[in-house]
């Protein structure tokens, strides 16, 4: 058991089946924090050879993990031999209903206007090996941000002798744009 305090350079190794580290948590609150304050290591690294590496359950109405990242990136996920960086499942006991399976969330510390869009971006390498070239992206966003007359878009971007532009975009009226 271990009081509540600092602890520091904790390592902990275990071999056969089993949990090496686990902590039970029924108040309110968190029932692990993990804190890098400066430096550029990782607040949790974790490997595994065939098997889980972290798992996070919620029961109830709570994250299962959340991540969060004042700087750049808060959440990173790399694979050199899978199927896919990220994968998400949803199990819903319907059978004939459209379910959310991911949610992207576009915020501001402003207030919101006209043409305010989140994107997904596609990184691709191109032959002279460079990263994090983009390569398109899918853009969604508000021609008008007033929530009562809200009206939204879509736009979709390619990369052609190098710049990226916007190729075709649809409406919130339905009216498609190609350029």
């Amino acid at each position: 058991t271990i009081g509540a305090g600092s602890l520091y350079n904790l390592s902990i190794t275990a071999s056969g089946s089993g949990s090496p580290f686990r902590v039970p948590h029924t108040g309110s609150g968190n029932g692990v924090v993990i804190n890098t304050f400066s430096g550029t290591g990782s607040a949790i690294s974790a490997q595994s050879n065939n098997a889980t590496t972290i798992s996070a359950f919620a029961f109830g109405t709570g994250y299962g993990a959340s991540l969060a990242s004042t700087g750049n990136i808060g959440m990173y996920a790399s694979t050199t031999s899978g199927v896919a960086g990220v994968a998400v499942d949803v199990n819903p006991s319907s059978t004939n209903t459209s379910q959310t399976i991911l949610q992207l969330k576009r915020y501001t510390s402003g207030t919101a206007a006209n043409n305010i869009a989140g994107r997904i971006e596609f990184i691709t390498e191109p032959a002279s090996g460079t990263v994090d070239v983009t390569s398109g992206f899918i853009e969604s966003g508000w021609e008008d941000a007033t929530f009562a007359t809200r009206k939204s878009f879509m736009g979709l971007y390619t990369t052609f002798n190098g710049s990226t532009t916007r190729k075709a975009n649809l409406s919130s009226s339905g009216q498609w744009t190609w350029d």
